[in-house]
């Protein structure tokens, strides 16, 4: 008697737009993810390990695992940088990130993290940052001194 295989995978789409896609095999395709998701073909295909982002090809085959997280990176993306709307390639650098937001000199970039923690520093070098659509932005003089009237 064959064994049938239920494997859910969550594949977030948009920064809060998570769908769960059940496979009833542990081999799949970039392709046939994207395919179960309905996102184009064009698009990135990442999985989530340790925090870090590693691309699915659309024609390479990997081995699923039930409550695997996967996202699906847009070539380009909008982002909000001070609350002003922008474009960006993804993935980008943080210098690049600098750049679009016409960010001065003497200011850093942080990218707002929700909840309790400490919102991330960007700094203004050429790693490269995979950004998710609808992240935001801000920026912060390099040294803050309270009572100096800025």
């Amino acid at each position: 008697m064959t064994e049938h295989k239920h494997i859910r995978i969550i594949v977030e789409i948009k920064r809060g737009n998570r769908e769960e896609v059940e496979f009833h095999h542990d081999r799949v395709t970039g392709r046939e993810i994207k395919e179960a998701v309905r996102v184009p073909l064009g698009s990135e295909l990442a999985a989530k390990q340790d925090e870090r982002l590693r691309v699915i090809a659309n024609d390479e085959t990997i081995t699923i695992i039930n409550g695997e997280h996967f996202v699906v990176e847009h070539k380009e993306v909008t982002i909000h940088i001070d609350k002003k709307k922008y474009e960006s390639p993804n993935p980008t650098t943080g210098a690049a990130l600098y750049t679009l937001g016409n960010v001065p000199a003497d200011y850093d970039l942080f990218e707002e993290i929700p909840g309790q923690g400490d919102d991330k520093l960007i700094p203004n070098d050429g790693k490269t940052i995979w950004l998710k659509d609808g992240l935001h932005f801000y920026t912060a003089k390099h040294s803050l001194n309270p009572g100096d009237g800025e």
